[in-house]
């Protein structure tokens, strides 16, 4: 079973592709940057060089036309690559009611990155 498929088996909604720059907040206080793999109502998979703790609390800040979300998430896997950016599954613990419509406003792009326009409609 290929990796793609493994973290899809894992996730329990659908997943919208996603190419949107995020910022992390971990353990120590220290910012990180990342981006959004894929994403659901309820999750998301987050590319990073930074590996944390499965289990361990993050605060997840996504910017858009200005007006930042800040969501609290729980790390449920790691994925580790050679070669390849890895990263981390997340479950969203209290997602805003706007985050709900913004994974539904997700427009296909086949020339970003990741085949989505970052850019979000509301």
């Amino acid at each position: 079973m290929t990796d793609t498929a493994r973290l899809k088996e894992r996730s329990t909604s659908k997943r919208t592709p996603s190419g949107l720059n995020i910022t992390l907040l971990g353990g120590g206080n220290i910012f990180y940057s990342g981006t959004v793999f894929d994403l659901s109502e309820k999750g998301m998979f987050i590319r990073t060089n930074k590996y944390f703790t499965p289990n361990s609390l993050l605060l997840i800040i996504i910017r858009l036309n200005n007006n930042p979300f800040q969501i609290i998430a729980r790390v449920k896997q790691l994925k580790q690559a050679n070669g390849d950016a890895g990263g981390i599954g997340v479950e969203l613990l209290n997602a805003p009611k706007g985050y709900v419509a913004i994974v539904r406003g997700i427009k296909p792009d086949s020339r970003a990155p990741y085949g989505v326009k970052p850019t979000i409609y509301i």
